[in-house]
């Protein structure tokens, strides 16, 4: 909209972002994939009007737990160089 109203300004229309913003954003897809993949508990949410029962791993706990551990230890490294 900026560059529409005014065709002055230098910011580009297709703006992909850095390297490193990149990397971040992976990331955080690969780390939310991961929490997927902690050992859990499933269990069944209510049905829906549709018919669908929704699964829930009940593993927020244990996520939490490995995260804290992986930011000490991502920590830990960064404080040592």
């Amino acid at each position: 909209m900026v560059r529409l109203g005014n065709p002055a300004s230098n910011i580009p229309i297709f703006n992909l972002g850095s390297v490193f913003a990149w990397k971040v954003v992976l990331s955080f897809y690969l780390w939310a994939f991961l929490s997927l993949k902690v050992p859990s508990r499933q269990f069944l949410g209510p049905k829906s009007p549709e018919g669908e029962v929704p699964r829930y791993a009940a593993n927020g706990t244990q996520f939490y737990l490995v995260s804290l551990a992986a930011y000490f230890a991502l920590g830990k490294d960064l404080l040592q160089s």
